[in-house]
Formats: C-alpha cells, structure tokens, sequence
C-alpha cells in the first residue's frame, strides 16, 4: 500500500487558487514533485513567476526528478470578468481536471 505522502499523482492535472505563496505554494511544490501537471493561479504575475521559478529551483538543488508540468494563469477572485477569461483559458489547454484546490481568500461582498 502507498502511503499518501507517497502517492503518484503523474498523470493528474491540479488547479490551485493561492498558489504563489504559503500552504498554496507549498502544496503546489510537493505535488509536482510527485508527477502532477499543475495549474498556478496568480492574481499578480511578478508573484506567480516567483513562485513558478522557486518550485524550479527546488527540484533543481534536490536530487528529484519530475514527471510533471507547471502552468501558470492569471486569476483575480474579485473580478467576475477575470473568472470568466480564465475558465476559457482553462478549457482551451485542459480537457479535464483531476483535483481543485480552492486555497486563495476572497472577500465576500454584501448583496445589494
């Protein structure tokens, strides 16, 4: 039995909301070590880019090797058009995706 620390995910697309830094980024990190393309999402790109580049940088300094692929979007929660733009994006690159990880904050706004 493969413990879950240990579970291949090669193979498995993963969309994470809040993925440039903290809990998203370091999740982001250890499943693509295990071989799943994932999806960063960034509401800056200077911040995402970073986050793309240190998840680089691990695998590169560390004696691992990675099936995976990283991809990296634009996302602002706040907006609806911003949703709207990436969902079209998502579609034309993926053909399905395996896990979500909604993991960024959003601000819940009153409904008037």
């Amino acid at each position: 039995m493969t413990s879950s620390r240990t579970r291949d995910m090669e193979g498995k697309i993963v969309l994470i909301t809040g993925s440039t830094s903290g809990l998203g980024l370091h999740t982001a990190k250890n499943l693509f070590t295990r071989g799943a393309t994932v999806i960063l999402t960034c509401r800056d790109e200077v911040r995402g880019r970073a986050a793309l580049e240190a998840i680089q940088s691990q695998l590169d300094n560390s004696n691992e090797s990675s099936e995976g692929r990283l991809y990296l979007f634009t996302l602002d929660l706040a907006c609806y058009q911003s949703i709207l733009n990436f969902c079209n994006e998502i579609k034309q690159h993926f053909d399905r995706l395996d896990v979500l990880i909604n993991n960024a904050g959003v601000m819940g706004l009153a409904f008037e």
